[in-house]
């Protein structure tokens, strides 16, 4: 126990603040800002220098602490969810864009569109960063760079569209089936579904022009389209998703030539 509000740790180029945020007269075990020599994060410069001889506030100090321990945190937390969504974080994208019950593998379904929109989000926004820096430097004002397009708000409001589609469960779990051959020859994050009102595609590369197989679930006598190198479509009837399973050479054949093209 202590009653020194800050300490600093470090081994020269490792800096580590901490201060009694958790309990009184106790060291946080975690520091509120760490600044590395190696890589310095302009970001912290502001906080930095409160803790100046010439500015040092102790009241000052204990409300930025606060705010830097609990970003740092967060957005550990945050890269956690992007890198493997927790069944929290998919639940609560997906009931925001579907009214399917949220079984067992929907929310693996679900999991997998997380993770991928996580991903291309990311990219479009340093992609946006870098045509903005773009533009400034050809000499562009701010007012001449035309604002983002809200992709997240527009895919939502896609998603949400009511359209007459009903995606089941078995469709969810055939185009598990599917992804699982598809791991033999691809990651399966190149393996989507699209589902329509006639029938359920999975495609490779989310490009309807590369379709794997169709699923005809929408009737009693469930069917299931697979498509050959010369893009013919093969219709087998199945008795249950397992029977699937009967098709993987014919599927596995499919996604190699997709993937050699």
């Amino acid at each position: 126990m202590t009653d020194t509000e800050f300490a600093i740790l470090t081994n020269g180029e490792l800096y580590h603040f901490y201060a009694q945020l958790d309990a009184a007269n106790r060291m946080d075990e975690k520091p509120f800002m760490t600044l590395d020599l190696a890589n310095i994060d302009a970001r912290i410069f502001p906080h930095l220098e409160k803790c100046t001889k010439g500015k040092f506030d102790a009241e000052t100090i204990i409300e930025s602490a606060e705010q830097l321990k609990y970003i740092a945190e967060v957005k550990k937390v945050m890269a956690s969810e992007f890198k493997e969504p927790s069944d929290d974080w998919v639940r609560y994208f997906a009931t925001r864009v579907t009214t399917r019950r949220l079984t067992a593998p929907v929310i693996d379904f679900f999991r997998e569109i997380v993770t991928t929109s996580g991903s291309q989000f990311m990219k479009d926004e340093a992609n946006r960063r870098l045509k903005s820096a773009q533009d400034l430097d050809e000499g562009k004002s701010p007012e001449q760079i035309p604002p983002p397009a809200d992709d997240a708000a527009n895919l939502a409001e896609d998603l949400s569209t009511d359209d007459g589609i009903e995606t089941t469960d078995e469709e969810v779990e055939a185009v598990q089936v599917i992804k699982a051959i598809a791991r033999q020859a691809v990651p399966v994050s190149r393996v989507s579904m699209r589902d329509a009102k006639s029938y359920c595609a999975v495609l490779f590369d989310d490009n309807n022009r590369k379709p794997i197989v169709r699923l005809y679930f929408n009737t009693a006598n469930w069917r299931i389209g697979v498509f050959d190198k010369d893009k013919k479509e093969a219709v087998h009837a199945i008795s249950s998703v397992d029977s699937i399973y009967d098709h993987a050479d014919a599927i596995l054949d499919r996604i190699k030539a997709l993937a050699a093209e």
